[in-house]
Order: structure tokens, then C-alpha cells, then sequence
């Protein structure tokens, strides 16, 4: 399958409007230079500073500037006293506070804190759990995470409450109520804590309603059936099954919010009634825009529009018509006159067609057809593919999409500008090419976030088989299974560590074993392995330059075998400013994978990034350096007539040497896209 190397086109405007609302309304209160929190030991200045009104401008570019504001800054002094007091820090003051000038239009503030002692914890007692079943009982005690000789912090205690009242709910106790008291003697500074636990009986769903006056497209059973999918009357109340349900409803594709709200508890029947509160989106949108993509071997430009029906003839039928139009340039448009170098214009026309509720609730119909006119540096070509598939999703974490694909390729020369045997080496099929495939895939998506995620994980498995009865012009099986995961530590999920791993094998089963479609190999870099630019890492083949017999330059053209692997660690500066560090490891081979393949041909790359957080996605700069472990990238050379290269440069063409894994690829990348690597 080609590769879609669009970026996000919305990503230049993302920024502008960035910059331009972040500069803040400038005012006659001069700015504040430095806070300072003195005698801050027990508690965190850092942490004190962040529960404050009063803050100091930052190093970040295009900042809001922070104006100094005396009423904000006497509110922000008895804040901090609370703060402590929250802290366990009952006898805590501010002894002192200064405000002083710093230059002519700035100041610097202070605060002198005499924090005492902290109170600790006397005793934990926890009551009404003992007509519980065991198994229930085991699970609230499991949640008390205060513990006697601990400082004792409010915040700690109000979560213990929410986290029972939360447990005893998601195991059907909807009628439930934590309650408890604190006795804190401020001599002794010793904290009794109480806790009582009133779980009444426990509750089944009950029966499905949509609001009242809820103004929908959509019939009523429609959206009452998907809800019942996951809040089945009759089976045990929880919030799990009822977030589960919003979000059914809310992919059935027409609806801006979606909320169910659990009714008051019947007694009698010990069921809970739920009620679905929805707010319909358009049905009908259209949009345009543009942008650009850049990288070091290449360049775009392209115009986009894209125009959606969400009830297409009734029946929720979803239309959607996109076209992109553009130009390209391979290397870069500065240097389209080089020795293979090319450019022209690309773009794409597509229209899909989803059918929901196809026979039954958790089936779906997905047929596309999209036209294409694309430029890789081995080949230009005109495409048309056309698909024929259902989607199965029997939870909102699983669906399994089987399909049948006819894909037609017209595949030419680019750069190369190959003759003789050359194409058949290169593309692996006939200057017209047919592939005829069926694909399963399957997805487990337990992320809390797909656009950005925080935890859970994510499996995926792919297979597809081409030719034999299928017909086409190739015969081949190809299986990629990947797995990611992600965990998030500190406040607010401040820091996250996430890690990705994926493996692809193409194996022929008609014709040249040695040789495979173009459009169906594989290609990394980019995004996937940030070593290389994206599809640079793949086997090359040799291009002689005009008029020398021993210099000559490459094109990628993929391989039969993948491996990509990722880790990451993404600290949260600020709210929208991400800093991360990456490594990433991969190789593809010009033969399926195998054992062997990983000892001897991983390549590795590590680096740096940011990340600008926008309402479309985080704004994503990565610098990645690749590492002297590993060969060279395979190369074929289309003569048997000796070809050199000259000597590599260092980072960008600055200094010399560098490493010889990956060559004759270069050691560093920046990489410039929008939204997370994975």
C-alpha cells in the first residue's frame, strides 16, 4: 500500500493563531520579574508557586506577559497560609513579603514563610464494610491509602473518600455515601481520621431513555440500542459500562456531546434508569484549507477540501468526499535542477461510503474509491483503489475489519529514468499493476486518548493476502502485528513514558521470489524511525549520474522485511509546551524477516523534541541523530560498473565524518509534523 505522507495541513495556522493570542494585552502595572517563596522546605516552592494567582513572565517566546496586581498579590499571601494548611502545616505564616523594582518596568515579589510543624496521622478508621461480600470489602480497603505516622494532607484525605464512593459505585452500589471527619489536635499535632461507608443494596441497570425534546436526526431506538450495548438492562450498575456506553453512542458519528444520566435508584426494583442526552452535530460540512510538508528529501505544497453528509439518503449513511491538489519537489524546490531531482504535481480525489447497522447492531459497511496521482523518488505514478469491507465492533475497544482491495497502479520512471530490466528490478511488477487482496485487521485500543495519549495500550494485527484466486498481477502474504503502551507519572500526568514496537513480513507466493511490488514494501523513517527522513530507510538502488561512471546517486525502494521499535519521555513543561527525548531502532530488509535480521541489521537513533500543544493536535519538532551501530543500507546497483560516493559530511553538511550506519543516508534529522509519533 502507499504510504499517506501527508502532514497536517492546519499545523502553519495552528501556529499563527498560537503566536498571535499568546502576546497578551499589554497594561500600565509593570510586569513581575521573579516570585520567591522564602523558608519553603517541607513544601515545595515549586508547588506553591503553581497554586498561586501571581506569576512570573516566562522564558517561552510569544508568552502572556504577567502583570503585577497588589490586590491579587495580599490574596495570593493568606493563599499560600492555606496551602500549608492543606499541606498538614497547621501553624504555618508569612512572616514577611516584598515587592521590589527590578529594572524600570519590572518587579520582583517575595513571600518569608515560617512553616512549623506538620500534623501527622494518629489512627485510620474505616466503618460499614462489614455485611460486605469479601471480595467487595478486599477492594475498598485496598483503596485507603492513608496510613498512621504519615503527615496528614487534605487533598489525600478528600481523594480517599472519592476513590470508595467510586469503587462502591462501579460495583453497583448506586445508592452509596462516604462520609467522615478529621480530628486534628493542634497541641498534640496528631490527626484522628474516621471514615463511615453507607453502601445500601446493590443496583442493576435499568431501563434506557432518550431526554425528553432532544431535537436528533436519529431515531430513538437507534441511539437507546447502541447505549444498551455496553449498559445492558439487568446487568450490574457501574461506571465503567456507562462511560462504555457514551462513548458507543458518541462514535456512532452525528452527535457533538453525548451524556447518560443514571435516574434515581428504585428501591423496589433495585435497578437504576438511565437517560441519554445528546447534542447533534451538522450533518452536512465542508471545509478547505492547505499547508505544506517539508523534510530534508522532500517538499510539498497541496490545497485540501473536504466535504461530509452524515446522513447520506437516511439511514445514517455517512459520505465523505475529500480532493487534495498540489506540487512537489524531490529533494527540495531549490534544487529541482540537480542530478536527480524531480518535481510535479500531485494530488488525490476519494469518496467513502459508511452503511451502519448493517444486518445488525455492531456491523458496519465501508466501501472507498480514491484516485491518486503521486511522486516517490524512484517512480511517479497514477493509482486507483477501490475497497469493499464491514467493520465489526462488538466493544468499544475492539473492532475487526475484514475487506477485499483492487488496487491499479501505472507505475513510471521517476528520477531513475530506468531502462532495459531496470523496471522490473525496481518496481517488481509490470509497468500496470494489479494487486487483488483481501486484509483483515484487528485493533485493541485501550488508550485514554487517541490523539494524545496518557495510558492503556494499543494491539493491532494486519494480514493480507494477494493474488492466487484473487487474480492480479502479484502473489504475496504480509503480516504486521504492533503494539504500543503508555504510562504517566507525577501530577496531572506530567511525565509519560511511551514505548512502541512493530514488525512487518512480505512474503511472495507467485513469480520472482526474489522481487515484490513496489507499492506494497516496505518503507521507514519519518515518524517511524526518526534516524532517517521519512521512507529513506529502505533498501536503495544506485543511479548512475549522467556523464560519470563513478558517481551516482539513490532512491529508496523498500523492502520485504520491517522492524520499528520506540521509546519516549514526554515531561509536560506547561500546559501547552511538551519536552521529549526519543530512541528509536529499526531496519527494513530487502528479504521477509527473519532471525537473522535483527542481529545484524538494526540501526539505531536517539534525540530530542518539542511539542507546541494546539486544539488540532501537539505541534511536533524532533532533532534525531543516528548512531554508529549497524550496516550500511543494502544497495543495488542496476550495472556491474564500479559507483563511489563522496566522502558524508557531518550534521546538515556541517563538519565531517559521522556515522557510516544507515549511509549513505546522513546522521541527523528534524523532523517537523503535527501530532505525536505514535
Amino acid at each position: 500500500m502507499l504510504e499517506d505522507r501527508r502532514l497536517g495541513w492546519a499545523a502553519a495556522t495552528a501556529i499563527a493563531l498560537a503566536a498571535g493570542c499568546a502576546t497578551g494585552e499589554k497594561r500600565d502595572a509593570p510586569q513581575v520579574h521573579s516570585v520567591r517563596i522564602e523558608g519553603a522546605r517541607r513544601v515545595k516552592e515549586r508547588d506553591v508557586k503553581r497554586r498561586i494567582f501571581t506569576t512570573e513572565n516566562s522564558w517561552i517566546p510569544f508568552s502572556r506577559k504577567r502583570y503585577f496586581d497588589e490586590d491579587a498579590w495580599r490574596t495570593d499571601l493568606r493563599r499560600i497560609e492555606k496551602l500549608y494548611r492543606a499541606q498538614g502545616f497547621y501553624q504555618a505564616k508569612v512572616t514577611k513579603e516584598e515587592v521590589k523594582p527590578h529594572g524600570k518596568k519590572e518587579v520582583d515579589v517575595s513571600a518569608t514563610v515560617e512553616e512549623g510543624e506538620p500534623t501527622y496521622i494518629h489512627t485510620v478508621n474505616l466503618q460499614g464494610l462489614d455485611d460486605l461480600p469479601e471480595e467487595d470489602r478486599s477492594r475498598l480497603q485496598d483503596q485507603v491509602k492513608l496510613r498512621a505516622g504519615e503527615i496528614f494532607v487534605v487533598e489525600r484525605w478528600d481523594n480517599l473518600k472519592k476513590r470508595l464512593l467510586h469503587t462502591l459505585l462501579e460495583e453497583g452500589y448506586a445508592a452509596a455515601t462516604v462520609q467522615g471527619e478529621v480530628k486534628v489536635g493542634l497541641d498534640t499535632r496528631a490527626a484522628d481520621v474516621e471514615v463511615r461507608v453507607d453502601h445500601g443494596p446493590r443496583y442493576r441497570f435499568g431501563a434506557l431513555s432518550l431526554k425528553e425534546n432532544t431535537a436528533s436526526h436519529v431515531p430513538a431506538w437507534r441511539i437507546t440500542e447502541q447505549a444498551a450495548a455496553e449498559a445492558t438492562p439487568g446487568d450490574w450498575y457501574s461506571l465503567k459500562a456507562q462511560g462504555a456506553a457514551e462513548a458507543r453512542v458518541f462514535r456512532m458519528g452525528v452527535f457533538g456531546a453525548v451524556k447518560l444520566k443514571p435516574g434515581e435508584p428504585d428501591p423496589e426494583t433495585l435497578s437504576v434508569p438511565l437517560q441519554v442526552d445528546v447534542q447533534e452535530s451538522r450533518i452536512h460540512t465542508l471545509s478547505a484549507g492547505g499547508g505544506i510538508a517539508v523534510d530534508q528529501t522532500r517538499q510539498e505544497a497541496v490545497a485540501t477540501s473536504s466535504y461530509v453528509d452524515r446522513d447520506f439518503m437516511g439511514g445514517l449513511r455517512k459520505l465523505t468526499l475529500n480532493a487534495t491538489a498540489g506540487y512537489a519537489w524531490i529533494p527540495t524546490f531549490y534544487a529541482s535542477s540537480a542530478s536527480g531531482a524531480q518535481r510535479g504535481v500531485v494530488g488525490s480525489l476519494s469518496a467513502e461510503l459508511e452503511q451502519p447497522r448493517l444486518f445488525f447492531r455492531d456491523l458496519k459497511l465501508d466501501t472507498k474509491l480514491t484516485l491518486e496521482r503521486g511522486l516517490e523518488p524512484a517512480y511517479s505514478y497514477y493509482g486507483v483503489r477501490a475497497k469493499l469491507g464491514v467493520v465489526y465492533t462488538p466493544t468499544t475497544h475492539l473492532t475487526i475489519t475484514p475487506s477485499y482491495n483492487l488496487e491499479l497502479y501505472r507505475l513510471e520512471s521517476g528520477s531513475a529514468q530506468l531502462t532495459g530490466p531496470a523496471p522490473a528490478l525496481l518496481f517488481g511488477c509490470p509497468q500496470n499493476c494489479v494487486l487483488s487482496y483481501a486484509e483483515q485487521l484487528v485493533e485493541w485500543d485501550m488508550r485514554d486518548d487517541r490523539q494524545e495519549p496518557h495510558r492503556g495500550y494499543y494491539l493491532a494485527l494486519s494480514l493480507q493476502e494477494g493474488g492466487g484466486l484473487l487474480g492480479g498481477s502479484f502473489g504475496y502474504f504480509r503480516v504486521i502485528p504492533e503494539a504500543r503502551g503508555y504510562v504517566s507519572l507525577l501530577d496531572e500526568d506530567r511525565l509519560t513514558f511511551a514505548a512502541r514496537v512493530k514488525v512487518g513480513t512480505l512474503i511472495p507466493t507467485s513469480g520472482d521470489d526474489a522481487s515484490s511490488p513496489i507499492v506494497s514494501r516496505f518503507y521507514s523513517g519519518g515518524n517511524n524511525m526518526r534516524g532517517f527522513n521519512s521512507r529513506r530507510l529502505s533498501p536503495e538502488f544506485v543511479v548512475p549520474q549522467p556523464g560519470s561512471a563513478t558517481l551516482g546517486y539513490t532512491v529508496p525502494v523498500g523492502g520485504d522485511g520491517l522492524f520499528e521499535a520506540s521509546f519516549e519521555a514526554r515531561y509536560a513543561l506547561t500546559a501547552t509546551l511538551v519536552l521529549a527525548a526519543f530512541v528509536d531502532t529499526g531496519f527494513v530488509t530487502r528479504e521477509h524477516i527473519g532471525l537473522v535480521g535483527f542481529r545484524h541489521n538494526l540501526l539505531v537513533a536517539f534525540g530530542v523534541g518539542v511539542r507546541y500543544r494546539t486544539p488540532v493536535g501537539p505541534i511536533r519538532v524532533d532533532f534525531g541523530y543516528r548512531l554508529d551501530i549497524g550496516p550500511p543500507l543494502a544497495v543495488t546497483q542496476s550495472t556491474g560498473a564500479p559507483l563511489s560516493f563522496p566522502a558524508r559530511s557531518g550534521c546538515f553538511g556541517v563538519g565531517s565524518g559521522g556515522p557510516q550506519a544507515g549511509a549513505p543516508e546522513g546522521p541527523c534529522v528534524l523532523h517537523i509534523s503535527i501530532g505525536e509519533a505514535f
